[in-house]
């Protein structure tokens, strides 16, 4: 028999499973990770016995990133009450006035200016309040995007 009757059929078979089948266009897709930005709150709480020297400074750093603010301005950009008072602390050498009394002062990290935006992955936020060689203060936090 002769081979040429087959192949009408088969090729009609594969035409009628195209259009039932309705294919789509297929393929592998990539894409960049998007950056994201940080959203965090900077916050110090004073205790009842605590005091921080009036000429502070308060420096926010994100991985390799940082900026700095006088601890006086932070303070003011919060809008909390404050209440300044004389003071000595020995151990780092100060005598003079310093923020005292019990307060939590809250401000976006945006406010200091820093680019918060990261890629996806493990991160560093480090907060240190010092006073001139002296570190007052300092936290560490790990932060996953």
């Amino acid at each position: 028999m002769d081979r040429r009757v087959y192949i009408l059929p088969i090729v009609s078979v594969f035409i009628a499973l195209a259009f039932m089948m309705r294919p789509a266009t297929t393929g592998l897709i990539t894409a960049e990770t998007p950056e994201k930005s940080v959203l965090a709150d900077i916050s110090v709480t004073i205790n009842s016995d605590g005091l921080i020297p009036e000429d502070s400074v308060i420096t926010v750093y994100l991985d390799d990133r940082s900026a700095s603010m006088p601890f006086g301005e932070f303070v003011e950009k919060t809008g909390e009450g404050k209440t300044l008072i004389n003071e000595r602390i020995p151990e780092i050498d100060y005598d003079g006035p310093g923020y005292a009394g019990v307060y939590t002062y809250i401000l976006p990290i945006s406010e200091f200016g820093i680019d918060t935006v990261l890629e996806s992955g493990e991160h560093s936020l480090v907060i240190e309040i010092t006073y001139d060689d002296s570190m007052l203060s300092r936290d560490e936090q790990k932060i996953e995007i």
